[in-house]
């Protein structure tokens, strides 16, 4: 029967299907003020496809990344959805429902290639379900900023297929395959493994690496691909002070994390309990930490019986390569941001275990003889699917808004490590026009990290829109006494002392907040308004001409005075 091409794409689009149905729920969600107002709701540049778009997108740096492709793909949302948050969320499941279709093409190709075809077709219909209904694909679907996630991984398993099929004798596939990988790249950097991946892959299931030299020629534009852009990565990394140094994150860190990171991935897929969209940092190397430890036992494990089946079958050591390779981008040897771990990270290393589990059912399938047996399997398998489904349902609501996304972290992290959940959530209650609820949690942050700067200058901003001038001056000298090159702390307070008609500390305060930052134009404008009070209106005029210039619009006004 599944020797038919049509019945192969059925299947193929029937776990499509139900990936897509299972992700409706995201529907209902809006924009989260996590990345969000960067890429979409503040970005005025996607507001048009027109030159000027076509020049800013090939150079932009956005939330420290490079990726076209993706800023082009939100822009033609804007186009058709304008800012209704649905139509988003729509090209987010319809990509993850392309990339179950295709990661079900892709699995069937490459166990056709060493099972029969009754245990090709239970292999591939688990993998792809469990591709396109594990919870752990959930923050790269329902949060609008993955779009790059979604993205890449489209034409990233584009590339694999048909590479696959160029090695399989089509030999002007190469060139097409070339092409998807430089559409991954543009979508995320993360893609620049995939050179790595089809030597894996060369190596099983396709048997066709024989030579290291021989490969690495066959594999040479997507190696010179993947510098280009790793290079271009890193560079806005660095541009968007986006990579932690050596200083602030030590090198015992770094070799700490990415065996606790390889651990909790393998955890997190097995029993995805407690997902939350943001894992901190520890604060120190885990070198004794008993996670740490199962961690390194863990792994050890996997690799050493991995190594110890190589002659017998190479189908493990395979599996783990990808699963580490996907990764290594991402397990913090190179720390960007401040996070541990992220679900995000997974969305395409996950299909290592996913094939080990199709595999399992694979075979399973084969060695069970009666008709009852085989039965009883596929109900357990649809019964593991059906939790994983209730489950990726139930996370959705936790990108709904960006209080239940902190919230979540909240409810399900250890209480020292909801420090930057209390924040962004006491921001957010602040925006929505709570302040009883945001200085609840900024001072819940501030209790948990009494040297905490950003909460410190955030409460201060809360108690001064509600005219508690006293505890917000309070604020603002702890943040400056804290970090005293801190420019908008001085522009915070400052802000202060000018309603207080305390003009000249309001001017001293503005001119060290412009020292320390010659771009903050909002202290620029800030200046302007005090040199107005102070009667020099050309110092004035100056200073609005300066905030005009730096992009504050709402300077303009003053000029034309």
């Amino acid at each position: 029967m599944w020797k038919h091409p049509s019945i192969k794409l059925i299947f193929a689009g029937l776990a499509s299907l139900t990936a897509f149905l299972a992700y409706l729920p995201s529907l209902n969600n809006g924009f989260v003020a996590w990345d969000d107002h960067v890429y979409v709701y503040e970005n005025m540049m996607i507001r048009s496809l027109d030159q000027p778009f076509i020049k800013w997108v090939s150079t932009a740096i956005v939330a420290g990344n490079w990726h076209p492709l993706t800023m082009i793909s939100l822009a033609i949302d804007y186009r058709l959805w304008g800012l209704d948050p649905m139509g988003y969320h729509l090209t987010n499941i319809v990509f993850h429902s392309l990339n179950t279709f295709l990661v079900f093409l892709l699995v069937y190709r490459l166990f056709k290639l060493r099972l029969g075809s009754s245990e090709v077709a239970v292999a591939s219909v688990v993998v792809s379900l469990l591709f396109g209904l594990h919870p752990i694909h959930v923050e790269s679907v329902s949060w609008i900023s993955e779009r790059k996630d979604v993205l890449y991984a489209f034409f990233y398993v584009l590339s694999i297929i048909s590479y696959v099929k160029y090695a399989g004798g089509s030999r002007y596939l190469y060139a097409v395959s070339i092409f998807f990988f430089s559409l991954a790249l543009l979508s995320k950097p993360m893609a620049v493994t995939l050179p790595v991946v089809l030597m894996i892959l060369d190596y099983y299931p396709l048997c066709r690496f024989k030579r290291l030299r021989d490969s690495l020629i066959e594999k040479a534009p997507y190696f010179i691909l993947s510098i280009i852009f790793a290079t271009v990565c890193l560079y806005a990394q660095q541009h968007s002070s986006a990579m932690a140094p050596l200083d602030q994150y030590p090198i015992q860190g770094r070799i700490s994390v990415p065996v606790s990171a390889l651990g909790f991935y393998l955890y997190k897929l097995i029993l995805p309990l407690k997902l939350v969209s943001f894992y901190p940092l520890p604060e120190e190397a885990e070198y004794f930490n008993t996670m740490f430890f199962v961690a390194l036992i863990s792994v050890a494990t996997i690799t050493i019986c991995s190594l110890l089946l190589l002659k017998k079958n190479r189908f493990y050591i395979s599996v783990w390569l990808y699963f580490i390779v996907t990764l290594s981008p991402v397990i913090g040897i190179i720390q960007v941001g401040n996070q541990s771990a992220a679900d995000r990270y997974m969305y395409l290393a996950a299909i290592g275990p996913f094939l080990l589990a199709g595999a399992g059912a694979a075979i399973l399938y084969r060695w069970l003889s009666s008709n009852m047996s085989k039965t009883l399997l596929m109900i357990a398998i649809c019964s593991i699917l059906l939790f994983l489904t209730s489950k990726t349902i139930s996370q959705q609501s936790v990108w709904k808004d960006t209080i239940s996304l902190w919230s979540n972290v909240i409810e399900e992290s250890p209480y020292r490590k909801r420090l930057s959940a209390y924040y962004y959530r006491g921001l957010a209650y602040d925006k929505a026009g709570d302040s009883t609820k945001a200085l609840s949690d900024l001072s819940e942050a501030i209790a948990l990290k009494p040297k905490y700067v950003d909460a410190y200058k955030s409460r201060g901003i809360v108690f001064a829109d509600l005219q508690q001038f006293d505890k917000a001056m309070a604020d603002f000298n702890m943040a400056i006494f804290l970090a005293p090159t801190d420019s908008d702390a001085y522009l915070s307070r400052g802000n202060v002392y000018l309603y207080l008609a305390v003009t000249e500390r309001a001017a001293d305060d503005f001119r060290k907040s412009i020292d320390l930052n010659p771009k903050n134009a909002k202290a620029y404008f800030n200046l302007g308004l005090a040199y107005a009070k102070l009667n020099d209106s050309a110092k004035s005029t100056e200073c609005f001409q300066r905030a005009a210039h730096l992009g504050l619009s709402e300077a303009m006004p003053y000029l034309n005075k």
